[in-house]
């Protein structure tokens, strides 16, 4: 019986805000799935989801050289603009569909 390696690569999609700062986000994995489906009521649910973001998003370096702290202040500031401008299930739908269009076009390759 031969050996072989196991790779564990966590899916990711990258995308820009409209100040155009690229994000990498990260598909949430099992025990951040089990998190959300174990919160009771509308304050639980919504903290597990803002968790999730938090954990699975991150700022990239897209050329503009962005060092830790203005990483970090860019995720927070998408964040906070997601909050109060949009909804949370509206992202996490449109990322839904993102991986899965990737996941379409790497089976058909």
């Amino acid at each position: 019986m031969e050996n072989f390696v196991y790779k564990i690569k966590r899916n990711y999609v990258v995308f820009e805000d409209e100040k155009g700062t690229a994000f990498k986000y990260y598909q949430p994995n099992q025990r951040q799935v089990l998190e959300i489906s174990r919160a009771n009521g509308l304050e639980e649910v919504l903290g597990a989801n803002e968790k999730l973001l938090r954990e699975n998003l991150e700022a990239c370096d897209d050329g503009k050289n962005l060092d830790k702290k203005a990483a970090k202040e860019a995720k927070e500031i998408f964040i906070s603009e997601l909050l109060e401008n949009s909804t949370l299930e509206e992202f996490f739908s449109v990322m839904a569909e993102e991986f899965a269009r990737t996941k379409e076009v790497k089976r058909k390759n």
